[in-house]
């Protein structure tokens, strides 16, 4: 299937600077737009042979009751965005449900590193402050 024309001169364009850049680029389905394993195929099918990543989208866990384990291995990676006021507990909820690979938007931490702790192999020493 060809990809849908207001898409081509988009892609085209983002695959011209991914050679010039020397970077393969990475297009992203919002998960929330996509409703059923049948729905994840159809946003797919036109990029397949297209020499870019596939991401999955997501801004919360919805997704993992609309989509089959099988339909986001589809995908390159699942990327995760977090929200600013979202709270720490919830971020880390979602990391141990849901299967995502990049999570972004991570949460300011109150917790200070001593830098010179990652120098010395096993012994990273937090201190919260």
């Amino acid at each position: 299937m060809p990809l849908p024309s207001p898409l081509r001169p988009q892609l085209d364009a983002a695959l011209r600077k991914s050679r010039q850049d020397g970077i393969q680029y990475g297009i992203c389905a919002e998960a929330m737009a996509l409703n059923s394993d049948a729905e994840a195929d159809s946003w797919l099918r036109p990029f397949r042979n297209t020499p870019v990543f596939f991401a999955l989208l997501t801004k919360d866990g919805d997704w993992t009751r609309k989509l089959s384990q099988s339909a986001a291995q589809q995908f390159d990676y699942v990327l995760a965005a977090g929200q600013s006021d979202e709270p720490v507990e919830l971020t880390v909820k979602r990391l141990d449900t849901e299967p995502i690979d990049i999570y972004a938007f991570a949460q300011k931490s109150t917790c200070q590193l001593d830098w010179r702790n990652f120098y010395a192999p096993g012994s990273l020493v937090a201190q919260n402050r």
